[in-house]
């Protein structure tokens, strides 16, 4: 049996891709029996198992417009915390036997997290500990990440205490070898790529076909922030539509970054009476139901270090426009994805346009996306456990 470090998803409000990976695999292990979820808890400075409340928040995470990115701690939760240093038997019913299991799996970025945090737990586990990477975005476009690139620093030196590491693409492994190399890193730990699954559920879920005299609906699921280059996507649409194209863009996402002007943008589109809707972060369901409904999506992305919407939507056989960069064309090479090499305006209306109108390429990506194959979640946990089992336990500095 495994331990899974949920310390940040258990409590945070952010619907991220990190903390859908970080959840989905939590809740796929527990499922499979594989694995138990525990957090580190700073009130009580020790590694416990997770409380009522928080396994509700793993299971049903919040939605809405007002959906951020804090850290939620009841006050509860701090009394009790502080208070068991000197009662133990307050928190006696989250007490975990660290030395009862085989390892650890660590699936978020953990960049407040101390590397003492890390070797309390591993001095008494049985077997490896095993990070998941998903990008090194805060270090190589800082400017992109102001507060986490921070914190990096900390993040990729608690790295080196893991006895393996697990990218979630080619590209952001290569990203951390290559960080590791120019450091002067020595006797790193070992680096596999692991690539997650689509994204929405353990399942594909059976799509719906849209009318033709429904509104071309164009989706894009993404946080709204710099990388995501929401505003080039507005410009491109106003673009086509004084060309008079008829369509509907649809945003999906919480606001990350409120100095972009994207809300207020969309806001002065609308009010010109352009059709155009922003929903927030909403649930599962409701974002499959807007993938059934939609033409094809949106993911122009400046850099990603994986792309779960871009499979999420291919998955619902819905063609996606993509960039080049970071790890999509990993994401893009088995079809259904139109590829831009430039994130302009101007470019993204020209690829917008060919898949409103182009009837035989839109069918083509279609079936493209109905041959390619899609990995489980229960895949990707079967891949993780089974890589994790192989590791040797490093030693200890």
């Amino acid at each position: 049996m495994l331990l899974v470090d949920v310390s940040h998803t258990s409590h945070c409000r952010a619907p991220t891709g990190v903390q859908r990976v970080s959840r989905e695999l939590c809740l796929e292990l527990d499922r499979q029996r594989e694995a138990i979820p525990v957090r580190f808890d700073r009130w009580q400075n020790r590694w416990r198992l997770l409380n009522q409340s928080e396994r509700s928040h793993l299971e049903l995470p919040p939605s809405g417009h007002s959906v951020g990115g804090r850290y939620e701690w009841r006050i509860s939760d701090a009394v009790i915390g502080v208070s068991s240093r000197v009662i133990p038997r307050l928190s006696a019913e989250t007490d975990l036997p660290v030395e009862m299991f085989e390892g650890l799996l660590v699936p978020e970025k953990l960049e407040s997290r101390k590397p003492r945090e890390l070797t309390l737990i591993r001095r008494k586990l049985r077997g490896a500990a095993v990070a998941i990477l998903h990008d090194l975005i805060p270090l190589r476009f800082p400017e992109h990440a102001p507060q986490s690139a921070k914190k990096f620093s900390t993040y990729l030196e608690t790295l080196l205490g893991y006895d393996g590491i697990a990218a979630v693409s080619d590209s952001s492994r290569q990203d951390l070898l290559a960080y590791w190399a120019e450091n002067g890193v020595k006797n790193p730990p070992p680096v596999e790529t692991i690539a997650p699954a689509a994204g929405l559920s353990p399942s594909a879920p059976k799509t719906q076909s849209r009318t033709h005299s429904d509104k071309a609906d164009i989706l894009m699921v993404a946080t709204i922030e710099s990388r995501k280059n929401h505003l080039a996507v507005l410009t491109a649409c106003e673009i086509l539509w004084q060309q008079g194209l008829d369509f509907q863009l649809t945003l999906v996402g919480r606001l990350r970054d409120a100095s972009l002007k994207v809300v207020e943008r969309v806001d002065a589109l609308r009010s010109s009476g352009r059709p155009i809707r922003w929903l927030g972060h909403v649930p599962d369901a409701e974002v499959t139901r807007l993938y059934q409904s939609c033409r094809f999506t949106l993911h122009p992305s400046l850099y990603e270090g994986f792309g779960l919407p871009v499979l999420e939507s291919l998955r619902h056989h819905r063609p996606c426009i993509v960039s080049d960069r970071g790890a999509l064309p990993e994401v893009a090479r088995d079809g259904g994805c139109l590829t831009v090499s430039d994130t302009a305006p101007a470019t993204l209306a020209a690829a917008m346009r060919t898949l409103l109108v182009d009837e035989s390429l839109y069918s083509r990506l279609v079936q493209e996306c109905k041959q390619r194959p899609f990995r489980s979640w229960r895949q990707y946990a079967d891949d993780l456990v089974a890589w994790l089992r192989s590791l040797q336990k490093r030693s200890l500095s």
